[in-house]
């Protein structure tokens, strides 16, 4: 069908990239593949840690194997000129089976062909033969707790034979959770996805938690990373009874981090421990409207993106310098802290963008041998040495590791004037606030000393809730040429729907009343699209969950540096469910710490760019890729990227940011 046109079209196009393996047959014969995607394809790099996709476990469920037919197309066409893609790909072995169920989905093809089609199990000669109820549910057919459903209800798993969760003959009866097992037995995944609809969110082990605890660094791992892989699509995560009222019995996720075991490397009949998770995509049911493909298939592109990036090496770093820097000659600190289930050396370094003049050597963190593990450091710069006060440093941490680099700009101002701080430390909350609905310093929590700010300082916070901490005076920003909000953050909150704003305003008379602009910072997002059920509605906020406290910085717009009266609040809002839909509905909520507003009062200084190096090279498609490295790019928002045939009459190709990696494609040379 479709799915095979569009696999042998990439094998096509990307030879070096892709290739098609069939892992086994269904009950019906039809063949089930699995797609391969990795730097030098037909070699097994075994250094490279693996990671498998799975789809149309569940047949009606369509967009789980077309998400996963539009995440392979990304990797490969994006794979010359995507600097993350390349390194994703290189150091990654993606093992991707967009349908498991071939047999149900093409009963509903050939049934429903405009879509809707009910067929959830696969298609053996058993139960009723009236749509969606012959076959044996694939989902409950997985070794781990096969077939125990005592004390649960029939979503958990069914000795019915019509019943749409139907666990089977026996644990892997059928021939299609036999070639997923026998692909865990034959490879080395480290964690596994197995996509469903329609949530949105993560259904993560155990599917039956009265059986089963889970040690430390497992509830790290999914605690961190689903959070990771949630931050643009609005999933929640959970496991199957938080998210779904349900328990379940025989699922892939609990087979992969459960079951069989190896005792030692390549044990016939064994595995290692798979990392396993089930997503449920948002949207408009098992059939997603025509409207929401695309926006579905991007929304999942970025999780599964993050899924393979935490199977290696993979870190964190913070930046844990003030915003404001009183030294010429400062050290930069920062903190790492390891994400991925690989432990290779960290290297970290500093890429000078604006008035620095020098900066250290590189420190490496040979290893964090625990997930988790932290790592604080410093590196020395020196500052331009003509540089005035109110002018600003930036700079980018440059982090590489097993392959992969991660980068971090950051911004500073040397000796700002400070316009309001609050290190929650002393008096009452209302020395320094207006506030409603709670907001109180705790000692329950804090970044430094022993106090912080929250909106819920006793339990969990409410449904249906607006609370609001507003600084008590207005601030000036009449004479302002920047201005920067900075603070210490960690929260727990439904995802999307419990959400912590940044606002100011200058007709306000109290920090309570009057109109307010929501401020963007470095972790606020704000999604628009209509399928993660999320209250952002395209306006900046925190939200979801980020344990490691994690410092924010908010430049506030130009447009307010002419008014003498500028007010400041936090806004938290929860939606109006309780825990009834999502067990995690009500959580612990928003922590601040170490609040300050920070202006310059001079005019910028605007220094020329310095190039590092500049190159060119064509590659196998004909196509032209350029790099270049900038040692300084002082007020510098974007590269402007002109070409001309003959030296003069040039024209604009591209535009790139400034933030490095500096990397663009002439597609037309």
């Amino acid at each position: 069908g479709t799915r095979c046109t569009k696999m042998d079209q990439m094998v096509s196009n990307f030879p070096s990239l892709i290739q098609k393996i069939s892992i086994g047959t269904s009950i019906e014969g039809r063949t089930i593949w699995c797609m391969k995607i990795s730097d030098n394809v037909a070699t097994d790099d075994t250094d490279e840690p693996e990671v498998l996709y799975l789809g149309l476990q569940h047949a009606r469920e369509a967009i789980t194997g077309t998400s996963l037919i539009f995440f392979a197309q990304y990797l490969l066409q994006n794979y010359a000129g995507n600097a993350a893609v390349r390194e994703l790909v290189d150091h990654r072995e993606i093992y991707i089976v967009p349908c498991v169920n071939p047999d149900g989905y093409y009963f509903n093809e050939a049934n429903n062909p405009s879509g809707g089609g009910m067929q959830r199990k696969n298609r053996r000669n058993i139960g009723s033969d009236v749509t969606g109820q012959k076959g044996v549910d694939l989902n409950r057919n997985y070794g781990s707790d096969w077939a125990d459903c005592a004390g649960a209800s029939s979503a958990c798993g069914s000795s019915g034979t019509s019943n749409e969760t139907y666990w089977g003959a026996s644990a892997f009866s059928e021939p299609e959770t036999q070639a997923i097992r026998n692909l865990c037995y034959a490879r080395n995944f480290v964690a596994a996805f197995d996509q469903h609809c329609s949530g949105p969110y993560y259904s993560l082990p155990f599917g039956r938690r009265s059986y089963h605890s889970m040690n430390t660094a497992d509830r790290n791992f999914y605690t961190a990373v689903p959070a990771l892989m949630g931050k643009y699509n609005g999933h929640r995560a959970g496991d199957s009874y938080a998210t779904v009222q349900y328990e379940v019995a025989g699922g892939a996720k609990d087979w992969w981090l459960l079951g069989d075991i190896e005792t030692y490397p390549g044990e016939p009949n064994k595995k290692g421990k798979i990392y396993g998770m089930t997503g449920e995509a948002g949207g408009g049911g098992f059939w997603a409207p025509s409207s929401q493909i695309i926006e579905l298939c991007k929304n999942l592109c970025f999780q599964n993106m993050q899924l393979a990036f935490s199977v290696g090496s993979y870190v964190d770093v913070q930046d844990l310098n003030d915003i404001a820097l009183s030294s010429a000659g400062p050290s930069m600190g920062f903190s790492i802290k390891r994400l991925g289930l690989g432990d290779q050396p960290v290297t970290v370094s500093i890429i000078p963008l604006q008035n620095i003049q020098t900066v250290g050597t590189p420190v490496t963190i040979n290893a964090l041998p625990q997930y988790g593990d932290t790592y604080a450091g410093a590196i020395p710069v020196t500052l331009h040495p003509s540089l005035g006060n109110g002018q600003q440093i930036k700079f980018a941490w440059k982090v590489e590791t097993g392959g992969i680099t991660i980068y971090d700009t950051v911004t500073k101002i040397y000796n700002p004037v400070t316009v309001f701080s609050d290190a929650m430390e002393s008096g009452l909350v209302t020395a320094n606030w207006n506030v409603s609905g709670g907001w109180n310093y705790t000692t329950s929590a804090f970044n430094a000393g022993t106090r912080s700010l929250t909106e819920s300082p006793v339990g969990n916070y409410s449904a249906n809730d607006t609370r609001i901490a507003a600084y008590k005076n207005s601030f000036d920003l009449s004479n302002a040429t920047a201005a920067y909000i900075s603070f210490w953050s960690r929260h727990r909150a439904e995802n999307f729907r419990d959400l912590l704003r940044i606002q100011v305003s200058t007709n306000s008379t109290d920090g309570m009343n009057g109109s307010w602009t929501n401020l963007s910072g470095r972790h606020t997002v704000q999604e628009t699209n209509s399928t993660n059920q999320g209250r952002l509605g395209g306006q900046p906020a925190l939200t979801g969950i980020r344990e490691t406290w994690t410092k924010e910085v908010i430049e506030i717009p130009a447009s307010f540096y002419n008014s003498n009266q500028v007010w400041f609040r936090f806004e938290f809002t929860s939606d109006g469910t309780a825990a009834n839909d999502f067990e995690n509905d009500l959580d612990d909520g928003f922590y601040i710490d170490d609040f300050k507003i920070v202006k310059s009062t001079v005019p910028l200084i605007t220094l020329p760019v310095k190039f590092i190096s500049f190159t060119g090279s064509l590659l196998p498609d004909e196509t032209i890729q350029l790099k270049w490295e900038a040692e300084t790019d002082a007020e510098h928002d974007y590269f402007e990227i002109e070409k001309s045939a003959t030296g003069g009459g040039f024209v604009s190709i591209n535009r790139r940011i400034s933030i490095p990696p500096y990397r663009i494609i002439d597609e037309t040379p």
